[in-house]
């Protein structure tokens, strides 16, 4: 048995459907060139983790083929994102002590992050990478209570500190890894072009070199 299942979460890459709000100001086939090259580099962090069995949880089994092997792709499901990551963790926590869900668009993102949340789960309960602007790019459990992220506010300014109160209620204490930033406006792009790593920086200047040319 692995020490920990970490489960990568991404939308597959597909125009118009994947990092809208890049895609609005960029174009929609660079902004999915993009989420691709975070899909990869994320799965490459993850994968290099020690002792770590490594998924790709989507929204579309079938248009996420070919970004990781087909035994390692997992279908999401039905529900909000509190209800897919409870499913997930449930899931995980059969096959492994630890149970680690990673965003798919963290521009800050690296395999020492994953071994650090790892590393937090031998004295916490629980562990969470906490992003600016108000979310987290990673969650660690070492268990998953019925009905313990359900009902959260998603992607909005509170999410972090209402999570925090959640899994303080049902879980105990909370580690806390270094603040991240994920990759969702035009900015963060040029955040990523000259602050990132691996083929998602390398993406990112190609895409604003030529909506400048």
């Amino acid at each position: 048995m692995s020490d920990a299942v970490v489960i990568l979460l991404a939308k597959p890459p597909v125009p118009g459907l994947v990092k809208t709000r890049i895609g609005k100001e960029l174009g929609m086939e660079p902004a999915a060139r993009l989420a691709r090259a975070l899909t990869l580099d994320t799965w490459e962090w993850i994968t290099d983790v020690e002792d770590a069995d490594c998924y790709l949880s989507t929204t579309d089994v079938e248009a996420s083929r070919g970004l990781v092997p087909d035994d390692r792709l997992l279908d999401q499901g039905e529900g909000d994102l509190g209800d897919k990551i409870e499913r997930l963790f449930r899931w995980a926590l059969q096959r492994a002590p630890k149970a680690i869900v990673v965003g798919g668009d963290v521009g800050s993102l690296h395999p020492g992050l994953v071994r650090q949340c790892i590393g937090l789960l031998d004295v916490h309960p629980a562990a969470i990478g906490p992003s600016e602007d108000g979310g987290y790019y990673i969650l660690g459990v070492r268990s998953a209570p019925e009905g313990f992220l359900a009902g959260l506010p998603w992607s909005q300014p509170e999410t972090l500190e209402k999570t925090l109160q959640r899994l303080r209620e049902h879980l105990g204490g909370v580690g806390m890894l270094p603040e991240g930033w994920d990759v969702d406006t035009r900015a963060d792009v040029q955040r990523l072009a000259t602050q990132g790593r691996g083929r998602a920086s390398v993406v990112a200047r190609e895409i604003l070199t030529a909506h400048t040319a």
